[in-house]
This record gives structure tokens, C-alpha cells and sequence, in this order.
């Protein structure tokens, strides 16, 4: 292999590993990694079927929490990689891409806990280094999630071979080549879940069953489904909600909060924080999660509104533990400009308002942004696209990226703006119950959703016999809902996602042996 190809795929690695964990452009996803590493090898469409067969297979694997699924990145790379240099076998490739995945996890957890390390020296030097120590150590967390997938990418190309790659695939027994195409029709389940799970609404599991039934019996697509949860979501919110309770605490001193408009922020400093926001995630760790992140997007209106000590204060103590949906947390960042003005001005109760809308709103935001954007928009997205390019349409990647990316500027963009521009009336109508409501219906729409996706992407497959025939014909996936629970009761019992899916790894391949599960 040419150099200067090395070179460009290490390239590419690297992007895919600074996104595997931002979630911003989505360069880590195997519908754009795996297309354009079959560009730059001269395979495009080598790279679209790849892309298009293992987007389909990682459409529930999204990281909820602390909760981490298989990695997309490295097993988008690697993949592709080995599909092309094994003869354009695909099918291989594929089964062997969730163990890839898998192991892909374990280094994403190890940069995770190593960050750690990188947030403690932010806080000592918080008060004493220059302006620029945050960014440097932000971005340097980032810099080691590129070499996370960059460095086994090079390896692979330097060392390995398209004969040692053959010889491996050869040597693969059939029940564990079968047990790993079965495991990926089932591990879907638990990215679904760990959705499911965050939503904290068991009481709306109906709407989950709905969501299933419907696509279980029914032809409609999964857009139609998604306009159909959607009405339905109003309509519950509109004439059942329940109560008016907010998220926050009423603080006797912030009455006048509302009364006094804001103007100092400027243009040139919000779109600075607008840029900065889409590395919330870029220091993600274990122990405060999105805090550094937090604290480099405020920076610069920070810088602004006070004096350069006051300033430091204010970062060290926006380096507390935060954690939300990346998207949708813009909207508590805009909130909370407005309510740091209110804070240079002299008002005290403003600044202890800013720490109150942080926890009190990172927690409902999550659940609603982890069930709009990673349970229903990007699947449904992923799967129109992912279609297109496995029929060889080069426009399935394109759908995909700037649909995600139009749908995500939009989202972070409308939040910054109207959460610095209503921020303080906001707080107001918080406490009337609006964000609840919001939250309730697209907790419904999310279950909806999930339930339809559980239908139509698991693929449990049992080998003929008179029970399966006998529950094949009273409902034709009711195998992909019982999955569902069961994962999701592992879940409650404090599994682990990834002991979860070595879980299902070890029973498809039981299964596969026994002629019980059909890869």
C-alpha cells in the first residue's frame, strides 16, 4: 500500500476517533467512515455495502451515561479494511466487526479513565495559569480518542497482510463465524435499552408496546411511525399531562431576575461559544463527565463579563460534574449567559441560580435529548441512508450527513440562542412545569420509536419447530420484545452493557451449535 494512502486512512482513523466520542458530525459512524475509506482504496462500492450492512447492525449502539457501546469507529475502520484486502468479502467482515467493536470499547474506556488525570490538573491550575491552559488541556484529552483508532488503523496496514487476513478468516470455525452473525442481529437490543432505561418512565411502557405492535403487523415505515408517535405524544401531553411541578428550587432572592434585559454579550463572543460547545464532550471522563467541556464553552463569555481573577473563579467553579445530551444541554448553556450577566452585575443570588439550573436541568434535558436525537432521529436517518448505500447509491452517505448535520446545528443553534434570549423567563416558566411536559412527550415518542426499531432491527431467528411456528404466527418478532426485557432486567440488576453483549455473544454461538438459532 502507497505511503500517501497510509497516510490519508490513518487520517481518517483519527477523525473517526475525535467523533466516536464528540457525537457531533458523526464521521465515526460506518455509514461515512466505512464509504470513504473505500474511496481512498478505490472500492467505493466495497465501502458502501460495508458502510451500509453495519450502519443497519450499530443502529442501537449509542453511549448513554457512563453506560459505553461497541465502538463504531474502530470497527468501521478495521472492517472495511479487511473486506477490501480479503477480496471484497464483506460477509466476513461483518462478523467479525462486533467483536472488533468490542474490543474497540475497552480502549475508549481506558482513555475515559485516563482523562481523569488531565480534569484534576485543570482544577489546580484553574486560578494560576493563563487563559489558554484550558483549551490546551481539553482538546490534548481529545487528541488521545484520535490515537485510540489512528494507532491500530496504522498497524493493520503496516503489518498485516492480505494473506494473514485470509489465513485468519479461514481459520475461523463455523459456529463461531454463525454465532457472531447471529449475536449481531441481537445486540442491537441493548443499545435500545440503555435508551429505554435513561428515559425513567416505566409508566409510559405502553407506548413502547404500541410502537412495536404497530411495526410488527404493519408495513408503515419507520418515518411514518415517527410522525405517528409524534401525534400521539402531543396528544397525551396535550389532554392527559399531570401536574406543574418544575425542576427547580424557588429562590426567595431571584424574584427580580426577570426584569432587568441583557445586552452585553456580544455577536463575535456567542458564536464563539456556539463553536466551542461542539467539544462538550472532547474531556469526557468518568468522574465529572462534560464538566471540562462545560467550562471551555463558557469560557470566552466569562472572559467578557468579568474581571480577569473573577473570571478564574468562575471557570474553576464551572468544573464541576455536568452531564447531558450534548445538543440539547446548549439550552442550559444559553440560560445561564444570561443569568452570569445578571452575576457580573453585583447579584449574588444569580450565581447560585447558574449551579441550580445546571443539576437541576442536565438530568431531564438528558432523557429527552438521548431519546429524540440517538433513539429516534438517527435511526431513522441511518436506516433510510444505509438502504440507498446498499444498493450502491453513493447518495445514501450524503442523505445521512447533511440531514444529521442540518437537523444538529439547527437543534444546538435554536438552544444557545433562545436560552440566552428567554434564559430568565425560562427559569420562570421551568418552574410552571413546561420543561416536564416536554420531557413527557418525547419520552413518549422516544418509547414509540424504540419500540418499532426493537421490531424491525433485532433479528432473533429461531430454527423451525413447532413452538417457534406456533409463536412466529401469533406475533411474528414477540422473540425481539422478550429479548428487549430481558436485557433491560440485566440492566436493572446492575449488568454492565458490554458483559451484557459478551453475554449474548456466548449464547448465539451456544446456539448456533445446538441448531437451535439460526445465524
Amino acid at each position: 500500500m502507497a505511503i500517501g494512502t497510509i497516510i490519508i486512512i490513518t487520517a481518517i482513523a483519527a477523525l473517526a476517533g475525535i467523533e466516536s466520542v464528540l457525537d457531533e458530525w458523526q464521521w465515526h459512524r460506518p455509514i461515512l467512515v466505512c464509504t470513504l475509506i473505500g474511496l481512498v482504496l478505490g472500492s467505493l462500492h466495497t465501502g458502501l455495502l460495508v458502510g451500509g450492512e453495519l450502519e443497519l447492525l450499530a443502529l442501537g449502539w449509542m453511549n448513554i451515561g457512563a453506560a459505553q457501546s461497541p465502538d463504531t469507529a474502530l470497527a468501521g475502520v478495521l472492517s472495511t479494511l479487511l473486506a477490501i484486502r480479503a477480496g471484497h468479502d464483506v460477509s466476513s467482515a461483518i462478523a467479525i466487526a462486533v467483536p472488533i467493536a468490542i474490543a474497540g470499547n475497552l480502549t475508549t474506556v481506558f482513555v475515559r479513565s485516563l482523562t481523569i488525570s488531565i480534569h484534576h490538573v485543570a482544577d489546580r491550575i484553574a486560578l494560576t495559569s493563563s487563559r489558554h491552559y484550558l483549551s490546551f488541556l481539553h482538546l490534548g484529552a481529545l487528541s488521545l480518542q484520535a490515537l485510540r483508532v489512528a494507532i491500530p488503523a496504522l498497524i493493520f496496514q503496516l503489518f498485516v497482510s492480505q494473506s494473514m487476513i485470509l489465513n485468519f478468516l479461514h481459520a475461523i470455525p463455523p459456529v463461531l463465524n454463525g454465532g457472531f452473525t447471529a449475536a449481531s442481529g441481537f445486540i442491537v437490543v441493548v443499545g435500545y435499552a440503555m435508551v429505554i432505561r435513561s428515559l425513567h418512565a416505566r409508566e409510559l411502557t405502553p407506548y413502547l408496546i404500541l410502537g412495536f405492535l404497530l411495526a410488527d403487523i404493519s408495513s408503515a415505515t419507520l418515518l411514518a411511525i415517527g410522525l405517528i408517535g409524534g401525534s400521539i405524544a402531543y396528544l397525551h401531553v396535550r389532554f392527559f399531562r399531570k401536574g406543574s411541578e418544575g425542576v427547580l428550587t424557588k429562590d426567595a432572592d431571584d424574584e427580580t431576575l426577570t426584569t432587568v434585559p441583557f445586552t452585553r454579550l456580544t455577536k463575535k463572543v456567542f458564536w464563539r461559544v456556539f463553536w466551542r460547545s461542539q467539544f462538550f464532550q472532547a474531556s469526557w471522563n468518568y468522574e465529572r463527565m462534560q464538566g471540562m467541556g462545560y467550562a471551555y464553552a463558557v469560557e470566552p463569555a466569562l472572559d467578557l463579563f468579568y474581571a480577569n481573577e473573577e473570571s478564574r473563579i468562575r471557570k474553576q467553579e464551572h468544573l464541576e460534574f455536568f452531564n447531558s445530551q450534548p445538543y440539547i444541554a446548549n439550552l442550559v448553556v444559553g440560560m445561564n449567559l444570561a443569568v452570569e450577566e445578571k452575576a457580573s452585575l453585583g447579584e449574588e443570588s444569580a450565581k447560585r441560580l447558574v449551579s441550580s439550573i445546571k443539576l437541576g436541568m442536565m438530568g431531564p434535558l438528558a432523557g429527552v435529548g438521548d431519546s429524540l436525537f440517538w433513539g429516534t432521529l438517527r435511526p431513522l436517518i441511518a436506516s433510510l441512508a444505509a438502504t440507498m448505500a446498499l444498493s450502491g447509491n453513493v447518495l445514501g452517505p450524503v442523505v445521512f450527513f447533511v440531514s444529521w448535520n442540518v437537523l444538529r446545528l439547527g437543534a444546538r443553534f435554536g438552544f444557545l440562542y433562545y436560552g440566552y434570549r428567554f434564559g430568565l423567563t425560562l427559569v420562570q416558566r421551568i418552574r410552571q412545569g413546561i420543561i416536564r411536559q416536554f420531557t413527557q412527550g418525547a419520552s413518549i415518542l422516544g418509547l414509540f420509536v424504540m419500540g418499532a426499531l426493537v421490531a424491525r432491527w433485532a433479528h432473533v431467528t429461531f430454527a423451525p419447530s413447532a413452538i417457534a411456528g406456533f409463536v412466529t404466527q401469533l406475533m411474528p418478532n414477540l422473540q425481539n420484545l422478550a429479548l428487549l426485557y430481558l436485557v433491560l432486567f440485566l440492566l436493572r440488576r446492575r449488568f454492565h452493557s458490554v458483559s451484557i453483549i459478551f453475554l449474548l455473544f456466548v449464547v448465539a454461538c451456544i446456539g448456533v451449535a445446538l441448531h437451535v438459532i439460526i445465524p
